[in-house]
Protein backbone atom coordinates (compact mmCIF):
# COMPACT_ATOMS: atom_id res chain seq x y z
CA UNK A 1 0.00 0.00 0.00
CA UNK A 2 0.90 3.45 -0.54
CA UNK A 3 2.40 4.61 3.32
CA UNK A 4 4.80 1.44 3.07
CA UNK A 5 6.48 3.09 -0.31
CA UNK A 6 8.97 5.54 -0.50
CA UNK A 7 10.37 7.49 -2.60
CA UNK A 8 -22.92 28.56 -20.86
CA UNK A 9 -19.04 28.75 -21.89
CA UNK A 10 -16.40 31.84 -21.89
CA UNK A 11 -14.02 32.70 -25.14
CA UNK A 12 -11.03 31.51 -22.69
CA UNK A 13 -12.40 28.29 -21.62
CA UNK A 14 -12.69 27.45 -25.37
CA UNK A 15 -9.20 28.56 -26.13
CA UNK A 16 -7.20 26.41 -23.74
CA UNK A 17 -10.45 23.53 -24.36
CA UNK A 18 -9.22 23.64 -28.31
CA UNK A 19 -5.33 23.60 -26.84
CA UNK A 20 -5.99 20.14 -24.55
CA UNK A 21 -7.58 18.62 -27.60
CA UNK A 22 -4.82 19.19 -29.88
CA UNK A 23 -2.52 17.69 -27.61
CA UNK A 24 -4.80 14.44 -27.82
CA UNK A 25 -4.86 14.21 -30.90
CA UNK A 26 -1.21 14.64 -31.52
CA UNK A 27 -0.34 12.61 -28.91
CA UNK A 28 -2.06 9.93 -29.80
CA UNK A 29 -1.13 10.23 -33.19
CA UNK A 30 2.73 9.84 -32.54
CA UNK A 31 1.56 7.19 -29.82
CA UNK A 32 1.17 4.14 -31.62
CA UNK A 33 0.61 1.44 -30.50
CA UNK A 34 0.87 2.97 -26.92
CA UNK A 35 0.55 6.08 -25.16
CA UNK A 36 2.26 7.51 -21.42
CA UNK A 37 -0.48 10.02 -20.33
CA UNK A 38 1.31 11.88 -17.92
CA UNK A 39 -1.02 14.57 -15.32
CA UNK A 40 -1.04 16.27 -11.95
CA UNK A 41 -3.86 18.49 -10.14
CA UNK A 42 -5.04 18.17 -6.55
CA UNK A 43 -7.32 16.43 -4.73
CA UNK A 44 -11.22 18.42 -5.17
CA UNK A 45 -13.39 15.74 -3.61
CA UNK A 46 -13.44 13.10 -1.61
CA UNK A 47 -16.40 10.62 -1.99
CA UNK A 48 -15.33 7.65 0.81
CA UNK A 49 -13.47 8.06 3.73
CA UNK A 50 -12.90 5.79 6.67
CA UNK A 51 -10.47 7.87 8.41
CA UNK A 52 -8.10 5.21 8.75
CA UNK A 53 -7.45 3.72 5.41
CA UNK A 54 -3.94 4.03 4.35
CA UNK A 55 -4.88 6.78 1.67
CA UNK A 56 -6.70 8.92 3.99
CA UNK A 57 -3.66 11.24 5.18
CA UNK A 58 -4.68 12.18 0.88
CA UNK A 59 -7.13 15.29 1.74
CA UNK A 60 -8.72 18.06 -0.10
CA UNK A 61 -6.23 19.92 -2.00
CA UNK A 62 -3.38 17.63 -1.14
CA UNK A 63 -1.51 17.60 -4.61
CA UNK A 64 -1.38 14.33 -6.87
CA UNK A 65 1.00 13.61 -10.01
CA UNK A 66 0.71 10.37 -12.18
CA UNK A 67 1.46 8.67 -15.26
CA UNK A 68 -0.26 5.28 -16.75
CA UNK A 69 0.35 3.61 -20.08
CA UNK A 70 -3.07 3.32 -22.04
CA UNK A 71 -2.29 -0.73 -22.89
CA UNK A 72 -0.28 -1.76 -20.37
CA UNK A 73 -1.93 0.44 -17.58
CA UNK A 74 0.69 -0.11 -15.64
CA UNK A 75 2.50 3.43 -13.90
CA UNK A 76 2.73 5.19 -10.67
CA UNK A 77 1.11 7.83 -8.40
CA UNK A 78 2.89 10.38 -6.40
CA UNK A 79 1.37 12.33 -3.22
CA UNK A 80 2.72 13.42 -0.09
CA UNK A 81 3.56 10.06 1.49
CA UNK A 82 5.38 8.59 -1.37
CA UNK A 83 4.90 6.96 -4.76
CA UNK A 84 3.07 4.11 -5.84
CA UNK A 85 4.04 1.64 -8.94
CA UNK A 86 0.60 -0.04 -9.82
CA UNK A 87 0.03 -2.80 -12.49
CA UNK A 88 -2.77 -4.11 -14.23
CA UNK A 89 -5.19 -5.87 -13.09
CA UNK A 90 -6.01 -7.08 -9.54
CA UNK A 91 -9.60 -5.87 -10.21
CA UNK A 92 -9.12 -2.27 -12.18
CA UNK A 93 -10.93 -2.83 -15.56
CA UNK A 94 -7.97 -1.50 -17.56
CA UNK A 95 -9.52 0.50 -20.44
CA UNK A 96 -13.47 0.62 -20.17
CA UNK A 97 -15.74 2.82 -22.32
CA UNK A 98 -19.51 4.03 -21.59
CA UNK A 99 -20.60 4.63 -23.95
CA UNK A 100 -24.00 6.91 -23.85
CA UNK A 101 -23.88 7.62 -20.58
CA UNK A 102 -26.81 8.92 -19.06
CA UNK A 103 -26.91 11.12 -16.26
CA UNK A 104 -29.45 10.67 -13.50
CA UNK A 105 -31.20 13.47 -11.79
CA UNK A 106 -28.41 13.02 -8.94
CA UNK A 107 -25.58 12.65 -11.17
CA UNK A 108 -26.68 16.37 -12.74
CA UNK A 109 -27.56 17.56 -9.04
CA UNK A 110 -23.80 16.73 -8.34
CA UNK A 111 -22.31 18.47 -11.27
CA UNK A 112 -24.27 21.75 -10.37
CA UNK A 113 -23.19 21.80 -6.68
CA UNK A 114 -19.55 22.06 -7.85
CA UNK A 115 -19.48 24.81 -10.42
CA UNK A 116 -21.37 27.25 -11.48
CA UNK A 117 -20.13 27.52 -15.14
CA UNK A 118 -22.25 24.66 -17.07
CA UNK A 119 -25.95 23.19 -15.83
CA UNK A 120 -26.73 19.75 -16.20
CA UNK A 121 -29.81 18.12 -16.24
CA UNK A 122 -31.06 14.17 -15.84
CA UNK A 123 -31.40 12.31 -19.05
CA UNK A 124 -27.79 14.14 -20.26
CA UNK A 125 -26.00 12.04 -21.95
CA UNK A 126 -21.90 11.99 -22.74
CA UNK A 127 -19.07 9.08 -23.46
CA UNK A 128 -16.77 8.02 -20.66
CA UNK A 129 -13.42 6.41 -21.39
CA UNK A 130 -11.44 4.64 -17.88
CA UNK A 131 -7.82 3.72 -18.06
CA UNK A 132 -6.91 2.58 -14.12
CA UNK A 133 -4.87 0.01 -12.90
CA UNK A 134 -4.08 -0.87 -9.24
CA UNK A 135 -2.03 -2.89 -6.70
CA UNK A 136 -2.46 -5.09 -3.91
CA UNK A 137 -4.51 -8.19 -4.24
CA UNK A 138 -8.00 -9.35 -4.22
CA UNK A 139 -9.47 -8.13 -0.87
CA UNK A 140 -7.02 -5.22 -0.28
CA UNK A 141 -5.92 -2.85 -3.06
CA UNK A 142 -5.51 0.61 -4.09
CA UNK A 143 -6.74 1.33 -7.96
CA UNK A 144 -5.67 4.34 -9.65
CA UNK A 145 -7.01 5.70 -13.12
CA UNK A 146 -7.73 8.73 -15.20
CA UNK A 147 -11.08 9.21 -16.53
CA UNK A 148 -11.70 10.91 -20.03
CA UNK A 149 -14.76 12.83 -21.03
CA UNK A 150 -15.74 13.00 -24.54
CA UNK A 151 -19.24 14.11 -26.41
CA UNK A 152 -21.92 11.97 -26.82
CA UNK A 153 -20.91 10.61 -30.30
CA UNK A 154 -17.62 10.00 -29.21
CA UNK A 155 -18.40 6.01 -29.46
CA UNK A 156 -20.82 3.85 -30.94
CA UNK A 157 -20.24 0.91 -28.46
CA UNK A 158 -18.60 -0.24 -25.19
CA UNK A 159 -16.15 -1.70 -27.39
CA UNK A 160 -12.27 -1.03 -26.33
CA UNK A 161 -11.24 -1.23 -29.52
CA UNK A 162 -13.32 1.85 -30.13
CA UNK A 163 -10.56 3.66 -28.42
CA UNK A 164 -9.17 6.31 -28.90
CA UNK A 165 -12.02 7.25 -31.32
CA UNK A 166 -11.93 10.17 -33.93
CA UNK A 167 -12.45 13.17 -31.99
CA UNK A 168 -10.22 14.10 -29.06
CA UNK A 169 -11.54 14.40 -25.52
CA UNK A 170 -13.33 16.88 -23.86
CA UNK A 171 -12.07 17.00 -20.63
CA UNK A 172 -10.03 14.57 -17.81
CA UNK A 173 -9.97 13.63 -14.58
CA UNK A 174 -7.61 11.00 -11.71
CA UNK A 175 -9.48 9.20 -9.45
CA UNK A 176 -7.56 6.84 -6.23
CA UNK A 177 -9.83 4.04 -4.77
CA UNK A 178 -9.17 2.17 -1.83
CA UNK A 179 -10.67 -1.44 -0.70
CA UNK A 180 -9.93 -3.48 2.63
CA UNK A 181 -11.70 -6.62 2.91
CA UNK A 182 -13.59 -5.52 -0.33
CA UNK A 183 -15.30 -2.35 0.89
CA UNK A 184 -14.72 0.81 -0.52
CA UNK A 185 -12.23 2.73 2.78
CA UNK A 186 -11.29 5.51 0.53
CA UNK A 187 -12.47 6.96 -2.60
CA UNK A 188 -11.20 10.50 -3.71
CA UNK A 189 -11.24 12.64 -7.41
CA UNK A 190 -9.20 15.41 -8.78
CA UNK A 191 -9.02 17.32 -11.47
CA UNK A 192 -6.67 17.38 -14.06
CA UNK A 193 -4.23 20.73 -14.07
CA UNK A 194 -1.35 19.79 -16.06
CA UNK A 195 -1.68 16.78 -18.77
CA UNK A 196 1.15 16.03 -21.55
CA UNK A 197 1.04 12.56 -23.78
CA UNK A 198 4.03 10.70 -24.70
CA UNK A 199 4.54 7.47 -26.55
CA UNK A 200 7.40 4.85 -25.29
CA UNK A 201 9.78 5.55 -27.87
CA UNK A 202 13.29 6.60 -25.93
CA UNK A 203 13.50 9.49 -28.75
CA UNK A 204 9.86 10.65 -29.38
CA UNK A 205 9.54 11.90 -32.68
CA UNK A 206 8.86 15.91 -32.89
CA UNK A 207 9.18 18.21 -29.37
CA UNK A 208 8.10 17.23 -25.92
CA UNK A 209 4.76 17.00 -25.03
CA UNK A 210 3.15 20.11 -24.32
CA UNK A 211 2.22 20.97 -20.90
CA UNK A 212 -1.65 22.62 -21.17
CA UNK A 213 -3.54 24.02 -17.90
CA UNK A 214 -6.59 23.61 -17.67
CA UNK A 215 -9.06 26.92 -16.88
CA UNK A 216 -10.76 26.38 -13.38
CA UNK A 217 -14.24 26.05 -14.97
CA UNK A 218 -13.46 22.79 -16.54
CA UNK A 219 -11.62 21.44 -13.78
CA UNK A 220 -14.85 21.77 -11.76
CA UNK A 221 -16.77 20.07 -14.43
CA UNK A 222 -14.34 17.30 -14.44
CA UNK A 223 -14.36 16.56 -10.70
CA UNK A 224 -18.23 15.65 -11.28
CA UNK A 225 -17.55 12.92 -13.89
CA UNK A 226 -15.08 11.73 -12.13
CA UNK A 227 -17.51 11.48 -9.05
CA UNK A 228 -19.75 9.42 -11.70
CA UNK A 229 -17.13 7.09 -12.20
CA UNK A 230 -16.16 6.49 -8.87
CA UNK A 231 -19.45 6.20 -7.48
CA UNK A 232 -20.09 3.28 -9.70
CA UNK A 233 -17.61 1.64 -6.82
CA UNK A 234 -18.83 2.59 -3.60
CA UNK A 235 -20.71 -0.02 -1.48
CA UNK A 236 -24.38 0.30 -0.67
Amino acid sequence: MWLNTEGNIGGDFMHKQCLLSSLFAVGLATAAPAATLEFAGEIDLILEDSGTAALSVLTVGTPISGMIDDQTFNGSVTGPPGTLEFGCCVAAGGLEIDNDLVLSADDAADLNSIQSDLTFVAGQIIDLVDIEGDDGDDTDRVEVGVSLLYGPTAFDSDDPSGYPPGEAPILGLFFLLEEEADDVVYSAIGVIDEFSISNGDDKPPGPPPEVVPLPASALLLLTGILGIAVLRRRMP
